[in-house]
């Protein structure tokens, strides 16, 4: 089963920089807030394991909120959740992966990240909300908009036969 840990940084939230940028860029009106929370998925970890490790690992007591399985925010008018798509290196995970088996966590079989978006205001219109993950906060070609939970984070299956196809 896949821990999802959500972190929240108020004070450093990314969300501020995204809001004026949308103003700025595209002149939308209607979003009024943005607050951004990064994602920790463990998979082979058990919710208590998920705890300590939200404790130990990935977010600062003193100015950072976490929360295991829970979403951060249910009062927000539209949210979306962006990672890299399946089979793209993500160098975070993997080094999430080695820290938690250097705690002795040997057990956790994979790692992932993903980066949640909030989005605060008054009519608005998926288009925009569309534009604007297109243009500000995706990079098409190595992520995605996470629609549903993942089942799994490990990649299986066979790897297809290289073909060389010769360019002159």
């Amino acid at each position: 089963m896949i821990q999802e840990i959500s972190v929240y940084s108020g004070i450093s939230d990314r969300g501020t920089g995204i809001l004026q940028d949308i103003q700025e860029f595209f002149g939308n009106k209607s979003i009024t807030r943005v607050k951004t929370v990064k994602k920790y998925l463990l998979e082979g970890a058990s919710q208590e394991q998920a705890q300590e490790l939200a404790g130990k690992l990935f977010h600062e007591h003193i100015w950072q909120k976490a929360t295991v399985n829970e979403p951060m925010f249910s009062d927000a008018a539209r949210a979306v959740e962006i990672a890299y798509r399946l089979g793209v290196m993500n160098p975070e995970a993997a080094s999430i992966l080695q820290v938690v088996k250097d705690l002795g966590y040997a057990h956790i079989t994979a790692a992932g990240t993903s980066w949640q978006y909030f989005f605060y205001g008054t009519n608005i219109a998926q288009e925009e909300l569309e534009t604007i993950i297109d243009k500000l906060l995706m990079n098409k070609v190595i992520e995605q908009v996470v629609s549903e939970k993942q089942k799994t984070l490990l990649i299986s299956g066979e790897r297809a036969k290289t073909q060389y196809i010769p360019i002159c």
